[in-house]
């Protein structure tokens, strides 16, 4: 029993050394999309797409960004630039993306850098787009809008040309407050004015893109309208002249976005060009603290003080039990 006590404390002590030596990335933002919709298509030089954040922890050291990979073009063409404070705030970090990261949907492209020392607490901007002397990133970033979605309708091959595209729809859900269309060529303003059943207007809306954007979605946010479910709905959508919308014989394809949601308070909204969007973010996770007593930091993060001071009285106890019932298994044992 002595030999089962012993061995039991060796392996308990080498347990908190091994915790105490690990080494390993913590993720600290993610926001992701169950699927993955929509995407802002390729990004132009000159209209970067990016997110406004608070870092959780100092050390930030890696961001991957949520894409679209409709395209074979070299990691190495894509860039992304770390600020301080805002999209116009002094530059931290300017790297290259160090691979592209398949998943069941699009894939990550991760941008690793030396390590932010002081970062946690710090408002920070990051955003992606092609390296010096390439037009275009074809790698188009994923958006999730904030709140939840509805089917809509499919991308198809049926074209709804511009300058002006008219429809309706049944919106499934309470607390309407966005509407997305898919599409090619959406360069340029577009605008949305939406009716109710009797062709009274309930909402305006407006976007500006850059002026090149291949493919991609048109994403109107609104006033939520409070009581929406199981009505009936008109839209008129102002184009630019060469824009079409793309869907099927049912319509073009459309995505409905309901209620606020609830996201994690670090995140402060996507940002395209010089417009803030505070209604969705761009699809991101961000990593730090990379180095030994990583498992010890996130412990005492997740439990506080109270909880670890818990956990480490019960460690304790177990191991003073242990000699214990080893100390009276001896004396029962003794002739």
């Amino acid at each position: 029993m002595r030999l089962a006590t012993t061995t039991g404390l060796v392996a308990l002590g080498a347990a908190l050394v091994a915790l105490g030596t690990w080494s390993f990335e913590l993720r600290d933002l993610d926001v992701r999309g169950a699927p993955w919709r929509p995407t802002l298509g390729p990004i132009s030089a000159g209209a970067p797409v990016g997110e406004s954040f608070t870092a959780v922890r100092d050390g930030l050291e890696r961001i991957d960004v949520a894409v679209a990979d409709f395209t074979d073009q070299p990691a190495e063409e894509l860039e992304l630039v770390l600020r301080a404070e805002g999209p116009g705030g002094a530059e931290l970090r300017r790297v290259r993306a160090a691979r592209v990261e398949p998943m069941r949907q699009g894939a990550w492209l991760e941008f690793e850098f030396e390590p932010v020392a002081d970062s946690a607490g710090r408002r920070l901007h990051v955003e992606l787009g092609p390296a010096p002397g390439v037009a275009t990133c074809h790698y188009a970033p994923f958006v999730r809008f904030r709140g939840f979605d509805d089917w809509g309708e499919p991308w198809g091959a049926q074209a709804f040309a511009g300058p002006l595209v008219e429809g309706e729809f049944l919106s499934h859900f309470e607390r309407l407050r966005g509407l997305a269309f898919g599409g090619e060529r959406l360069g340029g303003a577009a605008e949305l004015t939406l009716f109710d059943a009797d062709g009274v207007e309930v909402r305006r809306a407006r976007v500006e893109n850059p002026p090149e954007v291949e493919w991609g979605w048109l994403v109107f946010g609104f006033e939520e309208l409070p009581v929406s479910r199981w009505r009936t709905w008109r839209y008129r959508i102002e184009l630019s002249a060469d824009a079409v919308l793309r869907g099927t014989e049912a319509g073009p394809a459309r995505i409905g976005y309901y209620g606020d949601g609830s996201v994690d308070p670090h995140l402060h909204g996507l940002t395209r060009g010089g417009a803030t969007f505070a209604d969705r973010d761009l699809g991101l996770r961000t990593y730090s603290a990379r180095g030994p007593g990583v498992a010890w930091a996130l412990l005492r993060e997740r439990l506080g003080r109270r909880g670890l001071a818990a956990l480490a009285l019960l460690v304790a106890a177990s191991a003073l039990l242990g000699l214990a019932l080893g100390r009276a298994t001896e004396a029962e044992g003794a002739p």
